[in-house]
């Protein structure tokens, strides 16, 4: 039985939480590390209240260049797709920042 009052923060606990196999886990963690910034077009797309056919028509692109970049892995991005999307946001440009990346995760 579900217990819809328990929330999690992340899938990350949740999947440790329903005891989920520790190497499976791994796994999930290193798919979501690898579309960190996937997962970020994604939320600013729909804050925007855009669909993808909308910010499509809006960067005159088609819609699978919206559909593949939400779905391309952190090392595959290129900067002037991510900048023909950003601008689609209305946003200027982009910027890069580098940073180390702590993992915070544990069961």
């Amino acid at each position: 039985m579900c217990n819809k009052e328990k929330q999690f923060n992340n899938v990350h606990d949740l999947l440790c939480d329903i005891g989920i196999d520790k190497n499976i886990i791994a796994g999930v963690d290193a798919m979501i590390d690898n579309h960190i910034i996937s997962k970020n077009l994604i939320i600013s797309r729909t804050r925007a209240n855009l669909t993808q056919q909308e910010l499509a028509d809006k960067i005159e692109k088609p819609v699978d260049f919206v559909e593949n970049l939400e779905i391309t892995p952190d090392a595959d991005m290129r900067i002037g797709d991510l900048k023909a999307y950003a601008e689609g946001l209305g946003f200027d440009g982009v910027e890069v920042t580098f940073f180390h990346k702590d993992h915070r995760y544990g069961c």
